[in-house]
């Protein structure tokens, strides 16, 4: 399921969207570092999140 947020998140600088993708394991091979780049350097993009449902009821009430 995926559901969007009600809140987005703007990031100001390259090193933390990286670290936050490094942290969620969303370097899962070899070709998720230049996708990764090339995200940031057109300035779109988003993150899926992979939630138990004790996690999503947290995040939704958040």
């Amino acid at each position: 399921m995926k559901t969007s947020l009600s809140k987005k998140l703007h990031f100001t600088s390259a090193e933390m969207v990286i670290q936050l993708v490094e942290r969620g394991g969303g370097i899962t091979d070899q070709e998720s570092p230049l996708m990764l780049d090339q995200a940031i350097v057109t300035g779109r993009g988003g993150i899926i999140l992979r939630l138990t449902d004790e996690q999503f009821q947290m995040l939704r009430n958040w």
